[in-house]
Protein backbone atom coordinates (compact mmCIF):
# COMPACT_ATOMS: atom_id res chain seq x y z
CA UNK A 1 0.00 0.00 0.00
CA UNK A 2 1.30 3.46 -0.81
CA UNK A 3 2.07 5.93 1.97
CA UNK A 4 0.90 8.79 -0.20
CA UNK A 5 -0.46 9.65 -3.63
CA UNK A 6 0.39 13.00 -5.20
CA UNK A 7 -0.49 14.72 -8.46
CA UNK A 8 1.77 16.68 -10.80
CA UNK A 9 1.64 18.76 -13.97
CA UNK A 10 4.88 17.38 -15.37
CA UNK A 11 8.20 15.67 -14.72
CA UNK A 12 11.77 16.92 -15.02
CA UNK A 13 14.76 15.40 -16.79
CA UNK A 14 15.24 11.90 -18.03
CA UNK A 15 16.62 10.27 -14.90
CA UNK A 16 15.12 6.99 -13.74
CA UNK A 17 13.04 6.97 -11.68
CA UNK A 18 11.31 9.96 -13.24
CA UNK A 19 11.22 13.16 -11.17
CA UNK A 20 7.67 14.52 -10.73
CA UNK A 21 7.43 18.32 -11.01
CA UNK A 22 4.89 21.06 -10.28
CA UNK A 23 2.66 19.42 -7.66
CA UNK A 24 -1.08 20.07 -7.98
CA UNK A 25 -4.23 18.97 -6.16
CA UNK A 26 -6.55 16.17 -7.22
CA UNK A 27 -9.20 18.80 -7.97
CA UNK A 28 -6.84 20.59 -10.36
CA UNK A 29 -6.37 17.40 -12.41
CA UNK A 30 -9.99 17.67 -13.54
CA UNK A 31 -9.17 20.94 -15.31
CA UNK A 32 -6.10 19.65 -17.16
CA UNK A 33 -5.79 17.77 -20.42
CA UNK A 34 -2.70 15.89 -19.17
CA UNK A 35 -1.38 15.25 -15.65
CA UNK A 36 0.54 12.68 -13.60
CA UNK A 37 -0.21 10.58 -10.53
CA UNK A 38 2.62 9.40 -8.27
CA UNK A 39 2.57 6.87 -5.43
CA UNK A 40 5.21 6.79 -2.72
CA UNK A 41 6.19 4.14 -0.18
CA UNK A 42 8.63 5.18 2.55
CA UNK A 43 9.28 8.36 0.59
CA UNK A 44 10.32 6.48 -2.56
CA UNK A 45 8.46 6.76 -5.85
CA UNK A 46 6.93 3.35 -6.69
CA UNK A 47 4.44 4.30 -9.42
CA UNK A 48 4.22 7.19 -11.88
CA UNK A 49 1.28 7.30 -14.33
CA UNK A 50 0.42 9.77 -17.07
CA UNK A 51 -3.23 10.62 -17.66
CA UNK A 52 -4.52 12.18 -20.85
CA UNK A 53 -8.17 13.28 -21.09
CA UNK A 54 -8.75 11.57 -17.71
CA UNK A 55 -7.62 8.18 -19.09
CA UNK A 56 -4.36 6.45 -18.16
CA UNK A 57 -1.89 6.93 -21.02
CA UNK A 58 1.17 5.07 -19.69
CA UNK A 59 2.66 3.84 -16.43
CA UNK A 60 6.03 3.36 -14.75
CA UNK A 61 6.51 1.07 -11.74
CA UNK A 62 9.68 1.04 -9.66
CA UNK A 63 11.23 -1.54 -7.33
CA UNK A 64 14.25 -0.85 -5.11
CA UNK A 65 17.04 -2.95 -3.60
CA UNK A 66 16.17 -3.24 0.12
CA UNK A 67 19.80 -3.04 1.27
CA UNK A 68 20.65 0.18 -0.57
CA UNK A 69 17.38 1.80 -1.65
CA UNK A 70 18.78 2.03 -5.17
CA UNK A 71 16.59 1.27 -8.15
CA UNK A 72 16.29 -2.46 -8.87
CA UNK A 73 13.65 -2.58 -11.61
CA UNK A 74 11.58 -0.29 -13.82
CA UNK A 75 8.44 -1.73 -15.40
CA UNK A 76 7.04 0.47 -18.15
CA UNK A 77 3.57 -0.03 -19.60
CA UNK A 78 3.54 1.96 -22.82
CA UNK A 79 0.57 3.64 -24.48
CA UNK A 80 0.10 0.67 -26.81
CA UNK A 81 0.05 -1.77 -23.85
CA UNK A 82 3.56 -3.10 -24.45
CA UNK A 83 5.39 -3.87 -21.20
CA UNK A 84 9.14 -3.25 -20.99
CA UNK A 85 11.33 -4.09 -17.99
CA UNK A 86 14.68 -2.57 -17.12
CA UNK A 87 16.86 -4.19 -14.45
CA UNK A 88 19.56 -2.36 -12.48
CA UNK A 89 22.59 -3.58 -10.54
CA UNK A 90 22.76 -3.36 -6.76
CA UNK A 91 25.75 -1.05 -6.86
Amino acid sequence: MPDSTKYFQSWAGYDVPLKPAKEITLEQTRELEAWYEAEYVNGMLVRFDKYLHQEKEWSDRYEYWPETGKLKKRIMTKTNGEIVEQHFDRI
